[in-house]
């Protein structure tokens, strides 16, 4: 999804919502998303945060 995001496969500006019990992969995914996008900072997890921003290709 991150490489689609990247390579201009899906319209911008593009949300996505993660939701599920501790535990349930959440951050997990939002990294290996932001990988594929070409993020190379480290990023962590958004506890009770509502927004973080990265440098990558897409700007994620």
């Amino acid at each position: 999804m991150g490489e689609a995001v990247a390579s201009g496969g899906l319209a911008l500006p593009l949300v996505i919502a993660l939701r599920g019990p501790l535990g349930a992969g959440k951050s997990v995914l939002a990294r290996a998303i932001a990988r594929g996008a070409g993020v190379t900072s480290a990023m962590p997890s958004p506890t009770y945060n509502l927004l973080f921003s990265y440098d990558g290709r897409a700007g994620v």
